[in-house]
């Protein structure tokens, strides 16, 4: 199961989870095989993320962050909250603001030890 953007949707993907919007309410059922109708209802319901059956590969800042040390996750995030301090994170914008830019910041030191190689 993995819990995956709203954009990075397509159809034929299995729900894993019902599907709610900002209020709770089901949208669609889990098990629902999505078309391009469910993901467009998805998107004016103001719903961000799904979780979806299977395990459905992201770009490799999402893989690096996936598979980060959990104290390089506290440090990001102690720091990103520092910075949101003032921001309502209970706003869904807000919100995929704070884990886009903690996925990347994840990412940076990933591909950062991937650029410069094993020690000579």
């Amino acid at each position: 199961m993995a819990c995956i953007s709203v954009d990075e949707l397509k159809p034929g993907m299995v729900l894993a989870r019902s599907a709610v919007d900002r209020n709770n309410r089901v949208l669609l059922a889990a098990g629902t095989t999505l078309t391009e109708d469910h993901i467009k209802i998805f998107r004016a319901w103001g719903v961000t993320e799904v979780s979806v059956e299977g395990r459905v590969p992201g770009p490799p800042e999402t893989e690096a962050a996936a598979a980060a040390d959990p104290e390089r996750i506290r440090e990001v995030r102690e720091r990103l909250e520092e910075r949101f301090r003032h921001v309502d994170l209970e706003d869904p914008v807000a919100r995929e603001v704070f884990r886009l830019l903690a996925v990347r910041e994840l990412g940076r030191e990933g591909r950062e030890e991937r650029e410069d190689g094993p020690p000579s």
